[in-house]
């Protein structure tokens, strides 16, 4: 749980310093918007549909960014300073 701990730690600081997450996002834009506003010219209703999923994948994007880091960070800190609780019998 250790080594767990140390690697999420790991993952979250990379995360948090803007290293992935600004790919992430990069890759969300390059894929949705332009299929959006091509569609969007071909059929306007199969275009405004991608315009809404390409918003919601931004929204998923910006969490990618923001809350993952948050939460591999918190779940690493809380594995690294839980206490060791022994093992019951039969586990």
């Amino acid at each position: 749980m250790r080594v767990l701990g140390w690697f999420l730690l790991l993952v979250g600081l990379v995360l948090a310093w803007f290293l992935l997450s600004p790919v992430v996002a990069l890759i969300l834009a390059l894929f949705a918007l332009p299929l959006a506003l091509l569609l969007a010219a071909l059929a306007l209703p199969v275009g405004l549909f991608l315009a809404l999923l390409g918003a919601v994948l931004a929204l998923l994007g910006f969490f990618v960014k923001w809350l993952l880091p948050l939460a591999l960070l918190l779940l690493a800190l809380w594995l690294l300073l839980s206490p060791r609780r022994p093992v019951p019998e039969g586990w």
